[in-house]
């Protein structure tokens, strides 16, 4: 037990180090992620700050001074000035954010990153809890992966919102505070509203508790939407340009625009095809797996686990996220939030998540050897790059597929054991 304690504490360690390494060389920028202004020709606009990573949250201070200067930022009235081209993608309250001295910007940065990185490499050791060296190396997969930097180097608030859920699901009771923070949440970007799942795995609250927590919540969060309606509406309608940039991709138009440029069926026709047979194989998988499925998932000690409740929000998030929205990768962070079930479930002998966890596993090992191609090639003309971006977003579908197995089995039995139906 002592051994395997100190072989997590040196991986921790080990990911820590390395992480700052990544960032203190510059290396992250020679390998996965390249530097954010890169993308642009010339970079004329103000910038936040001399320091040259956390672009996502850079832009939202940006968008904070920008809007306390007078402009709208989501009428991208920010752009001759600031450089903020697409409108402002948030809520409203981030626009509120503090105005931070010039002198200490730098060191702000520095310091919010630092924690947040930390905060999150420490979660996943925790999250995992390694009892061996492949459970390690499990740990430094999920950290290490070219989504998981781009979250990094980006520091955008999905980041945030990830932690924010661990504190949700792990908070013992304390349903108020937990409401407040779901809302919170929901003000800062609109889809943590999915969070409203997590009064239904509360196994100490009453049902009609979870009814009142979850009709409460949608109520305040509406009357949000109500009260700045204009700004939601901005939002929504940019949400078409987010992620569209298919080598940053985490969604099923990525696998759509690939089958469109094949010219093989109806553009109008790709989308909804590929959503049925998704829907049409989960449902097979779901009948001749069933009752494998079922076994390990109904104990328990495993179903109000809080890994469990865990993987059940994530897993939903990621399926609703994936399927109608245009989402950049780093969203993938909620993958992380699957993992340690599908190993627990693992260990029950379910050879349904052994395939679950060895899709997400080999699909970011493959991106760690092959992605530097895809970022620094010319996706364009360069076949190779071409493939491997095939092969990444093919991975996506069927990973979605297979778990979405898993959540309409797991949501049958939260709707069954909520309302008390015996089968």
């Amino acid at each position: 037990m002592i051994h395997k304690k100190k072989l997590q504490i040196i991986f921790l360690i080990f990911s820590l180090v390395l992480t700052f390494i990544f960032f203190y060389t510059g290396l992250i920028h020679d390998t996965y992620v390249p530097f954010w202004k890169d993308s642009f020709d010339n970079w004329p606009y103000k910038t936040y700050s001399t320091f040259k990573y956390f672009g996502d949250t850079q832009t939202l201070f940006l968008a904070a001074e920008c809007h306390k200067a007078g402009f709208d930022v989501f009428l991208s009235e920010c752009l001759s000035e600031y450089g903020i081209p697409g409108g402002h993608d948030y809520g409203r309250l981030l626009l509120y954010l503090p105005v931070i001295n010039e002198n200490f910007k730098n060191f702000f940065l520095i310091i919010y990153g630092s924690i947040l990185i930390s905060a999150l490499i420490f979660a996943i050791f925790k999250l995992i809890k390694p009892k061996s060296i492949y459970e390690n190396v499990i740990c430094l997969i999920l950290i290490f992966n070219p989504t998981t930097l781009l979250l990094f180097e980006r520091l955008n608030l999905d980041l945030l919102i990830f932690l924010s859920l661990l504190l949700i699901v792990f908070l013992k009771r304390k349903y108020i505070f937990k409401l407040l923070i779901k809302f919170l949440l929901f003000s800062f970007k609109y889809y943590p509203i999915i969070f409203i799942m997590n009064f239904f795995t509360e196994n100490e609250l009453k049902l009609k508790n979870k009814i009142f927590y979850s009709f409460l919540l949608i109520l305040i969060s509406s009357t949000l939407i109500f009260l700045n309606l204009d700004d939601f509406s901005m939002v929504a309608s940019d949400f078409k340009t987010v992620g569209r940039n298919i080598s940053y991709s985490f969604s099923l138009n990525a696998f759509s625009r690939i089958i469109s440029h094949l010219q093989i069926i109806d553009n109008n026709l790709i989308k909804p095809i590929l959503i049925g047979v998704l829907l049409i194989c989960s449902t097979f998988i779901f009948m001749i797996f069933n009752k494998k499925i079922k076994a390990p998932l109904e104990k328990e000690r495993h179903f109000y686990y809080p890994r469990a409740k865990l993987f059940f929000i994530s897993s939903n998030l990621l399926i609703i996220l994936y399927l109608f929205f245009n989402n950049n990768y780093f969203r993938e962070v909620f993958f992380i939030g699957v993992v340690p079930y599908l190993l627990i479930i693992n260990n029950e002998k379910c050879l349904f998540s052994k395939i679950c966890l060895s899709l997400i596993l080999f699909k970011y090992f493959f991106m760690i050897l092959f992605w530097p191609k895809v970022m620094f090639g010319d996706i364009n003309v360069d076949l190779f790059a071409q493939l491997i971006l095939g092969i990444k977003i093919l991975l996506d579908y069927i990973i979605i597929l297979v778990l979405t197995t898993y959540v309409l089995k797991l949501n049958l039995i939260l709707f069954r054991k909520t309302f008390k139906i015996l089968y």
